[in-house]
């Protein structure tokens, strides 16, 4: 049976391979077909008698949006911002003027004002050695589980949602490896 599983895998292996190459030998005789290759020095223009905006999605600069072209980035629905009321971040406290910000309701570009307050600790150091490291994912995992050990209960609530709950721990075990998450 495990011949079987062998020759078919081989086989499989073998299909795929071959397919790659043809493909792969088909666009790199069209791409250097000499006969084929004309310099271009003007403006990208369409192939197609149509733009592409299909799932082009929304591009922005902090002044305008607008849909563009897949092929050639010709523009359409070019507007102005049309953004929401301000949100506030974070309150304005001692030595900081808080942040606030306002998002494109159209496009979802935002403008932030202020800064946010610097942290009294850094984000997953549960273990108050200035550094993020396994050991404080193994500290807040013990805290977490009702053992009685020292943590530095500034850091403890990593998704800053107001309760030490096991999202913390994913959130802080995702950070370590190397996920794009926030931690506060």
């Amino acid at each position: 049976m495990i011949g079987f599983f062998k020759k078919s895998f081989l086989l499989v292996a073998s299909v795929i391979l071959l397919i790659t190459l043809l493909f792969s030998n088909a666009f790199t005789s069209m791409a250097t077909d000499e006969d084929d290759i004309k310099e271009h020095t003007g403006p990208v223009v369409c192939p197609m008698d149509e733009h592409y905006f299909e799932d082009a999605g929304w591009s922005y600069n902090e002044n305008t949006h607008w849909n563009a072209c897949k092929i050639c980035g010709t523009k359409i629905n070019e507007a102005v911002h049309t953004f929401s009321d301000w949100i506030t971040d974070y309150e304005p406290s001692d030595g900081n003027d808080g942040q606030k910000h306002k998002t494109c309701t159209v496009c979802g570009y935002t403008v932030y004002e202020g800064e946010p307050p610097i942290a009294s600790h850094i984000p997953g150091d549960i273990d108050g050695d200035n550094e993020e490291t396994n050991q404080d994912l193994i500290l807040l995992f013990q805290y977490l589980s009702g053992w009685d050990v020292t943590v530095n209960k500034a850091a403890v609530d990593v998704d800053n949602d107001g309760e030490e709950t096991n999202q913390d721990l994913i959130l802080l075990f995702q950070h370590l490896s190397g996920w794009s998450v926030t931690i506060y």
